[in-house]
């Protein structure tokens, strides 16, 4: 047993032992893995509009020097953060047939990098998703031992072969809606499922809802709204899915965008350089409103990803990581997967990621 996967065994012994837990047994769970970045396979990511920058996974996230704007097509790599502004819009393509196209006021990570190569035809690509939209195309089929998932704070997408969205709001819950073919949804947390509208067979009374016990997952069709948040409540909703709207093509991306010096043409199309010439009263209400110019980098207190309910308690809970919650999370902790005990088993599952399970999911040379 080698010793990322021991202190897992006793962390995983502390937290099922009342009086034992302590933050230093809990938080940096998994220590993140000496990547060999130079090694790995790439991605490419394309701007489209708005400000789109890009972090190496190597960089501390609170350094905000360390964001690059992205002006022409680059290579993605594992690890590395991308976000974008209100005006944002960028291409994220793994190879032909699988692209996410990431829209406004979004922060993911790709957290699993594994593409196919000459000697191993494994598919294997998951996002960590921390808040904005996403329109994910997986336009082939996948074999058994292929996934592609999306990791938001309180459950996962997991695709065959699909195009679906996925909404993850600034408090962390998250909206899923399938265009084409079948999603699986995995709560992190056994849930108590809400059903908006009765399933066959089930007649709810007057002012009733049909409810499940769902322990793991759930499949997600064609015309089917789903909601989970942080606490694992997933809620089936009755009403059309609001395909989130795509910004007017009105901010290019700049190469001097985001360098922080304010230049006379940028005062209109990189506000982010110019913030003292942005006027926002209602930021700082916890509504993160678009049509008053609010976004993820003009007023992150509003449209950043929301710290939890419990954060700050000393534990790296599951639905926390080192940018939501850098006072319980070591820097390199990402989102757990959804049953830890299995991370150290040998098989990547489901909801583990090369990020959050290295020994399971990480097939690079550290």
């Amino acid at each position: 047993m080698n010793t990322r996967c021991a202190s897992l065994l006793v962390g995983l012994i502390l937290l099922l032992t009342p009086g034992l837990t302590s933050p230093s047994t809990l938080t940096g769970y998994p220590a993140a893995p000496a990547l060999a970045l130079d090694d790995e396979p790439l991605a490419s990511l394309d701007p489209v509009q708005g400000l789109i920058q890009v972090q190496a996974y190597a960089d501390d996230p609170a350094d905000m020097a360390s964001w690059q704007t992205v002006t022409e097509r680059l290579l993605i790599g594992l690890g590395d953060r991308i976000r974008t502004d209100g005006a944002g819009l960028a291409y994220l393509t793994f190879f032909e047939g699988v692209e996410v196209e990431i829209g406004p006021n979004t922060l993911v990570i790709v957290s699993t990098l594994e593409l196919p190569t000459e000697d191993n035809d494994t598919v294997n690509v998951t996002l960590d998703m921390l808040v904005g939209s996403a329109l994910s195309t997986v336009d082939m089929v996948l074999d058994p031992e292929d996934r592609f998932e999306i990791h938001t704070p309180g459950a996962t997408a997991v695709v065959r072969g699909t195009c679906w969205w996925t909404v993850v709001a600034p408090d962390g819950s998250a909206t899923f809606n399938t265009e084409d073919g079948i999603v699986g949804i995995i709560s992190h947390e056994p849930v108590i499922v809400i059903a908006a509208v009765p399933e066959p067979g089930e007649e709810p009374g007057v002012g009733e809802e049909a409810v499940r016990v769902v322990d793991m997952g759930m499949a997600l069709e064609p015309g089917i709204v789903m909601r989970a948040d942080r606490e694992g409540i997933m809620e089936e909703m009755g009403e059309p899915f609001k395909v989130p709207a795509r910004p007017r093509l009105a901010a290019l991306a700049q190469p001097d965008c985001g360098d922080g010096i304010c230049r006379p043409r940028e005062r209109f199309t990189c506000r982010v350089d110019c913030l003292d010439t942005v006027e926002m009263p209602a930021c700082g209400d916890g509504v993160c409103d678009l049509a008053a110019g609010e976004d993820l980098l003009l007023c992150p207190s509003d449209c950043a990803p929301h710290l939890s309910d419990w954060c700050g308690d000393g534990i790296c809970d599951y639905n926390e990581c080192f940018i939501t919650c850098p006072l319980d999370c070591e820097l390199g902790t990402y989102f757990m997967p959804a049953k830890p005990e299995l991370c150290c088993n040998g098989f990547c599952d489901p909801t583990e990621s090369a990020l959050s399970c290295p020994d399971d999911c990480y097939s690079g040379t550290p």
